[in-house]
């Protein structure tokens, strides 16, 4: 889930003293630590080595209002402050904790005998110039809107803001140059090589190698996405140098970084499924936080382009489904190397006499560079193609061209790798070029205990599977698909 926005006013005489107090001017702990628990105070030490930090701290107020919307607030989110109707700077929150006797030596009790005990502090305090006009353009509030009291955004609104943070400098009102971080951003970037250190987020994407301020994905809303930040967020990652298993974007309990919720394939996930669909190379940065051989002791380093070769869904460690992405370091000095089949299409045989060839069970990879490619065995797909005639066994079209019919062998489970499918007839349907693609993005799927073909996109389609005798389908290899590659986890009732 991308990080939400929090909007704190501090225009007011008491919002104005406290900011100046305690966001402008650094708590020092070592100042307080005599009324502090020990275990506040090494955990404020743990996430602010310096022995400093900015505060902030919101009332509990007469209803639970107040402190339900605290408790909403994670590490990593974003606060904005704002007083005569503009919002004058931003910081993101670190560690948030409960301390009345704290807040009390901080900034004494309000006229409701109250104070302001439920804590945050902050890093990365920037200062920005931003009318409510323009943001209330921005995030879809009434244009008259006014920030009024303390207010945890939905993650829609928010989303809507980091997009126009990602692609503003607000601090001097003007567009970050296109190179940077406009839809043509994809790529290297010039005058950042790869091995360049970053001692922060802000710096990274102050360079334009990575858009947003804490999320792991860089990736403006409803396009692919440009970049990565491997930063240890997901204990499902792997990460070996040239190949990297990536995990998705949301699911996770902002306390405890346990899986709690299935991944969606929406937001930063969608933009690195649209970045592998158009065969778009991404940037991969690595932090030191990211528990990895190939991680900087400090700070974060850019680290090359990588493509997006498979992306599939997984049982998490913890249970729910996450989306994966495998990722390929791409070397200047790549050289894909092709082999042609041995055997000319015209060399098969009248269906009738047709005999499956065994395959090859294990399929093993080719590689040239850091760019591998499964070692097909081109008389199995054949078999198939010419046992239908070049029929699509999904929508029964068959195409013809001037050298005569047209279709193409699609492998259910893919091949080899992660997925570990096999190069055998029971692994292939014959479909025309339309089906084929959406099933290897998992638009169509098949469901194994009705063979029938279903849509991810459109839940009325349903058609049946063309099926021939000669032709023994592994069932289990449709349910494989459904689960990994169409995401699709809810199985159809059986009769």
């Amino acid at each position: 889930m991308a990080g939400l926005v929090i909007l704190q006013p501090a225009g007011n005489k008491g919002g104005r003293e406290h900011y100046v107090d305690t966001i402008e001017t650094p708590v020092r702990f070592q100042e307080f630590k005599s009324i502090l628990d020990a275990k506040l105070y090494t955990l404020l030490l743990e996430a602010h080595p310096s022995g400093e930090a900015a505060i902030w701290g919101v009332v509990p107020g007469n209803s639970p209002g107040n402190v339900n919307k605290w408790q909403r607030i994670s590490e990593g989110d974003l606060v904005l402050f704002s007083a005569d109707k503009r919002i004058h700077s931003y910081g993101l929150v670190s560690q948030k904790f409960n301390s009345r006797i704290f807040a009390e030596k901080l900034w004494g009790l309000s006229e409701e005998n109250q104070t302001w005990e439920y804590m945050y502090t902050l890093t990365d305090i920037k200062k920005i110039d931003i009318s409510y006009e323009e943001f209330n353009e921005v995030v879809g509030y009434k244009s008259n809107n006014v920030i009024q009291g303390f207010t945890v955004m939905d993650e829609v609104k928010s989303e809507k803001f980091l997009d126009y943070l990602a692609t503003t400098d607000l601090t001097v009102k003007r567009a970050i140059p296109a190179a940077t971080i406009s839809k043509d951003s994809f790529g290297e970037v010039p005058g950042f090589p790869e091995g360049s250190i970053f001692l922060s987020r802000e710096e990274l994407r102050e360079a334009g190698l990575h858009s947003k301020p804490v999320d792991g994905i860089s990736c403006i809303f409803g396009n692919p996405a440009d970049a990565i930040v491997l930063s240890g967020g997901y204990i499902d990652d792997k990460d070996e140098g040239d190949y990297i298993l990536y995990t998705g974007q949301g699911g996770q309990d902002p306390k405890t970084k346990k899986q709690v919720r299935d991944q969606v394939l929406e937001k930063g996930n969608l933009g690195l499924m649209m970045s592998k669909d158009r065969g778009i190379p991404i940037r991969v940065i690595r932090g030191s936080g990211h528990k990895s051989i190939y991680s900087p002791k400090d700070g974060y380093r850019y680290d090359g382009l990588y493509s997006i070769d498979e992306a599939f869904t997984e049982q998490s460690k913890d249970g729910p489904w996450i989306w994966r992405f495998e990722l390929r370091k791409i070397h200047s000095d790549e050289v894909i190397t092709w082999s042609e089949p041995k055997e000319k299409v015209s060399a098969i045989k009248p269906s009738s006499e047709l005999i499956a060839p065994a395959g090859n069970s294990n399929p093993e990879r080719r590689s040239s560079g850091v760019i591998q490619r499964i070692v097909r065995n081109s008389k199995v797909t054949q078999f198939i193609k010419a046992l239908y005639d070049n029929r699509c066994q999904f929508c029964e079209i068959q195409l013809m061209t001037s050298s005569g019919g047209y279709s193409e062998g699609a492998h259910i489970r893919p091949l080899g790798g992660t997925h570990k499918g096999s190069d055998t007839p029971e692994n292939i349907l014959c479909l025309c070029a339309n089906c084929h693609t959406l099933f290897d993005k998992g638009a169509l799927y098949v469901e194994e205990s009705s063979l029938t073909v279903k849509s991810t996109i459109y839940p009325e389609y349903d058609s049946k599977l063309i099926l021939l005798n000669k032709h023994q389908i592994d069932t289990t290899n449709f349910e494989y698909h459904r689960l990994h590659i169409a995401g699709f986890h809810k199985k159809e009732p059986t009769d």
